[in-house]
């Protein structure tokens, strides 16, 4: 009879206690997580979803595929080998089901990747620039791990920056008189005592929060950066199509080079905001249609540089008990 091996109980409570760190929009952390000991289920936590910023749910999947790599990534690094079955049917709320078998030999990339998941953090504050060769490097590096999902990352040129900003200010400017979409948004920033959402100590001071970033037009932001000029630069995650398969893809790809990026010490922010409505996700996929090869449809922009001020603290993160599930 063959033996079949499978990670024991203790070892899929650890690969889901990293996935509390992955981002989310808002920090909102809209996953949950069941285990038979034999399969592990990713499940959406739709209590957790922002009916009217996100009213698809595009980017709360985004989120989760972002907790499913980072629980791939500390399964990968414990020596098991991941396989995923995406959307398994029945239940639309059970967005994977994973399961594990011993790698045939240790994955020292894996180990590098889950050190970084501790030291990322979402940098809201303008950035100090990278040396060229170190962000073609970097470019290249994200390029490739968006390729490996079925995705497409694209370094969008400096010169067409000034879309990204457009799209971002015009996004911001379709809903700032909505007032479902901005009690949706202000549930969860400047949120101080609670195991979720984005504290204010995490949120720039009103208008400080560089050229393509996002201003929340909130006072409650405490976080000062030694210049406002900001020099990040933008790269665009794009899917070929907009289903939850591919925004769970997605999700994937966008926590596979936060943390590439974390590993080689830069800092990141992800931006979703602007490619929710028709018009501004156009103009940032003329950006990155201008500056290279890109997918048809823009999932997120990352703003990449050096920190410009000292080292974050983490945001707060749900219990593990909160999470998982043993049946």
């Amino acid at each position: 009879m063959t033996t079949i091996h499978t990670p024991d109980i203790a070892t899929l409570r650890s690969a889901v206690d990293q996935s509390r760190y992955a981002p989310s929009v808002h920090n909102s952390q809209p996953w949950l997580w069941t285990t038979d000991g034999r399969v592990l289920r990713l499940r959406l936590d739709d209590l957790r979803t922002l009916r009217h910023a996100d009213p698809q749910g595009r980017q709360a999947i985004i989120s989760c595929g972002a907790a499913l790599h980072h629980a791939r990534a500390a399964l990968r690094a414990a020596g098991w080998e991941t396989h995923v079955h995406p959307m398994p049917g029945g239940d639309p709320r059970i967005l994977a089901e994973v399961t594990a078998t011993p790698l045939d030999r240790a994955d020292p990339r894996a180990a590098r990747i889950v050190a970084a998941i501790p030291q990322r953090r979402t940098d809201r504050r303008p950035y100090r620039p990278l040396e060229p060769r170190t962000l073609d490097d970097l470019a290249a590096a994200l390029a490739a791990l968006a390729h490996e999902v079925g995705a497409s990352s694209t370094l969008v040129d400096r010169d067409t920056l000034p879309l990204i900003a457009e799209a971002s200010g015009m996004a911001a400017a379709q809903h700032r008189y909505d007032a479902d979409y901005q009690h949706d948004t202000h549930w969860w920033i400047g949120a101080g005592t609670r195991d979720e959402g984005v504290p204010a100590t995490a949120l720039p001071r009103p208008g400080t929060s560089g050229a393509a970033g996002r201003d929340f037009q909130t006072e409650r932001g405490t976080l000062s950066a030694a210049s406002t000029t900001d020099e990040a630069r933008v790269v665009v995650l794009a899917t070929a199509g907009d289903s939850p398969t591919e925004w769970l893809m997605a999700g994937q790809a966008l926590s596979a080079m936060l943390l590439e990026a974390t590993a080689r010490g830069v800092a990141s922010c992800t931006l979703t905001h602007m490619t929710e409505e028709p018009r501004p996700r156009e103009l940032v996929h003329e950006a990155a249609s201008r500056s290279g090869p890109t997918l048809a449809r823009p999932q997120s922009a990352i703003r990449l540089g050096l920190a410009s001020g000292p080292a974050l603290p983490p945001v707060p993160r749900r219990r593990l008990e909160d999470l998982i599930e043993v049946e």
